[in-house]
């Protein structure tokens, strides 16, 4: 019974993307941003029975630059930080999404940061441009361990994106997101309606850290990433 729900859901999932995409694609920035918040990303929840939950909304300051940083389980973790977080944040993406019909042109046109991996040339020039768009006043958002968990459970944070933050001199913003292994499961498309949580923390300063130490501010980072996804209801 569940294969069939889920076939039905993945097709009205691709459906209702398509449909906000073309909506929105040649319309300003902040309309995008404004439909993916609030119009797309809710109506993908809706459409696989999700709920969300979140807290420390008010560690975010409208007028401040920062990166927010999670951990990574699910393709539903981008869907629960669109609407938690609810503000123009320019994901760091890999270079594959940018490669999608009319989602990729979308994403190119919000200003995300595509990333290809095991290209160390042009994994600079990301960091670069992800650098010029911070001076510029964006929020960035990124996933220090560089790829879904397997197994559900957080896995080595590596230092780039928490290295970025440290360059950029501004705060890092971490993010537990909770039980969203759970209802959108990392290897298949098994998906099960249910609770998940984003939980919002205090923001982490950089000052003080540079090369020599930024290895004890990555565990810091991941630290509190690990505590933020512990608190369950």
């Amino acid at each position: 019974m569940w294969a069939v729900i889920n076939s039905i859901q993945i097709i009205l999932m691709v459906i209702w993307t398509f449909i906000c995409v073309a909506c929105v694609v040649l319309l300003p920035v902040k309309i995008q941003y404004w439909v993916c918040n609030n119009i797309w990303a809710p109506g993908i929840f809706l459409i696989f029975g999700i709920r969300l939950k979140t807290t420390g909304q008010e560690h975010l300051k409208e007028t401040e630059n920062y990166i927010v940083v999670g951990n990574h389980t699910s393709w539903g973790d981008i869907i629960v930080l669109f609407i938690s977080i609810n503000n123009l944040l320019r994901f760091i993406a890999k270079i594959e999404l940018a490669k999608l019909p009319l989602i990729g042109i979308m994403m190119k046109r919000m200003g995300m940061v595509f990333v290809e991996r095991g290209n160390s040339q042009k994994s600079a020039k990301s960091v670069k441009q992800t650098l010029e768009k911070i001076k510029g006043g964006a929020k960035m958002v990124g996933f220090p361990e560089g790829t879904r968990s397997k197994t559900g459970k957080i896995g080595q944070f590596k230092k780039g994106l928490i290295m970025i933050a440290v360059k950029a001199e501004i705060d890092i913003i971490p993010v537990g997101l909770v039980n969203v292994y759970n209802v959108w499961p990392r290897n298949n498309f098994s998906f099960r309606p249910g609770k998940v949580k984003a939980n919002i923390g205090k923001p982490i300063s950089t000052q003080g850290y540079d090369e020599s130490n930024i290895n004890e501010l990555v565990e810091k980072v991941k630290a509190q990433v690990t505590l933020l996804s512990e608190q369950g209801e």
